[in-house]
C-alpha cells in the first residue's frame, strides 16, 4: 500500500499488486493500483459507530441479542454479559444458559413468551428477574422478535435486555 497526494492536495492510498507471467522467452510484469481510500474511509467510520453503540449502550444498560434458532447460536452484545454480571465476551451463551440465569420463579414466563414468539410469530416485550453468581437479583425488560425465512420457518430471534432494577426499586 502506498499513500499519494490527488491535485487537490488530499490523500489517498493505492494498493499494488505485482504479478509475473512468462511467455515463450520473455517477462511481462503488469502492474495495477486499486484506490483502497474509500474502504479504509468506511471501516474508520464502522469502528466509530461500533464504539458509539457499545457506548449508548453502557449508558442506558441496554444490550442486545441474536439468537441463530437453526444452530443454537445465541450472540449477546457485552453490555447484555455486563448486566449479566459476567465479563463480556467470557463465554458462549446459549438459550439453555440464559435460561438458567432467569429467576426460577420467572422462567416459566420467560419460555413461554418465546414459545408465544415462534408459534404465534409476534414480538414479546416482558419484565423478569435474573440471578447473578453471587445470587443477587436484577430486574431486566426483554423485548424480541422472530424473524422468518421465505417458507415461513422461524431462522432468527433478536432483542434486547435493559437492566430496569432502579426502576422496579
Amino acid at each position: 500500500t502506498t499513500v499519494h497526494r490527488r491535485e487537490d492536495g488530499t490523500l489517498y492510498d493505492i494498493e499494488l499488486h505485482l504479478q509475473a507471467s512468462i511467455a515463450d522467452t520473455s517477462v511481462v510484469f503488469v502492474s495495477i493500483g486499486v484506490d483502497i481510500t474509500e474502504q479504509k474511509r468506511t471501516a474508520a467510520i464502522l469502528m466509530e459507530n461500533r464504539q458509539s453503540l457499545a457506548e449508548a449502550q453502557r449508558i442506558a444498560s441496554l444490550g442486545n441479542w441474536d439468537w441463530d434458532i437453526a444452530t443454537g447460536e445465541l450472540t449477546w452484545s457485552d453490555e447484555i454479559y455486563r448486566i449479566f454480571g459476567l465479563e463480556p465476551q467470557q463465554l458462549g451463551a446459549t438459550y439453555d444458559f440464559f435460561l438458567g440465569m432467569v429467576h426460577p420463579d420467572d422462567r416459566e414466563l420467560v419460555d413461554r413468551s418465546v414459545n408465544e414468539a415462534l408459534v404465534n410469530r409476534k414480538p414479546y416485550s416482558i419484565d423478569h428477574r435474573i440471578v447473578l453468581s453471587d445470587l443477587s437479583t436484577r430486574s431486566v425488560h426483554e423485548a424480541a422478535e422472530v424473524l422468518f425465512d421465505r417458507d415461513g420457518k422461524a431462522v432468527r430471534m433478536v432483542g434486547t435486555v435493559q437492566d430496569v432494577t432502579e426502576r422496579k426499586l
